[in-house]
């Protein structure tokens, strides 16, 4: 049952973030597309600016500026939920990745058909920025992992040093006032 249970959490899990890895793709692309001109804009101060310029703006966003900024984003969110989940099969990054792609395909086609480039091309950043983001996360989770051993190891060996040092232990006047607790309980290290 517990398995059952944790494979449908990670798949909820893909399944929202793919469609948020769409969706603010989506909003940061126009966003960037709607705040370059108006910049643009506003530096030509009135002037005749050029439409070329924009156009070229555009073509640049569309080529690279969306894919990239879709590509980091699915890195970003896979390596996270590898890390926030343990998810450390690479089927879940390459799920996040189609789910993204896929929803990003039906984002598009409300404003326009896909282009087949974009069919293409987003299925398989979505698929390498799936299984970049869960080897990130496995490097993250051994990484605390090991973290987690060696302070475990610390508190079973005390502190580390070749030599131990004495103990020192309060008066026991104070042992008295601390609602019965022993002195022994409170010793320190110098």
């Amino acid at each position: 049952m517990f398995g059952l249970a944790d494979k449908f959490l990670r798949a909820r899990w893909a399944l929202a973030s793919g469609v948020g890895i769409a969706f603010l793709t989506f909003v940061l692309a126009f966003f960037l597309i709607d705040v370059c001109p108006t910049v643009y804009s506003l530096t030509v101060r009135g002037a005749q600016y050029d439409q070329s310029v924009l156009d070229r703006l555009a073509r640049i966003m569309e080529a690279w500026g969306s894919p990239i900024l879709y590509l980091f984003l699915t890195i970003g969110a896979t390596a996270w939920m590898a890390r926030r989940l343990g998810a450390r099969d690479l089927g879940h990054g390459v799920l996040v990745g189609v789910i993204a792609a896929a929803s990003w395909s039906v984002l598009e086609s409300t404003f326009d058909l896909p282009q087949v480039r974009e069919l293409i091309v987003y299925p398989l950043l979505g698929m390498v920025g799936g299984l970049s983001g869960c080897f990130l996360g496995r490097i993250s989770l051994a990484g605390r992992e090991a973290l987690y051993r060696a302070s475990r190891d610390v508190g079973h060996r005390g502190v580390l040093t070749t030599s131990p040092r004495p103990s020192v232990s309060i008066p026991p006047t104070w042992s008295t006032s601390l609602s019965g607790l022993s002195a022994q309980r409170w010793a320190t290290s110098p």
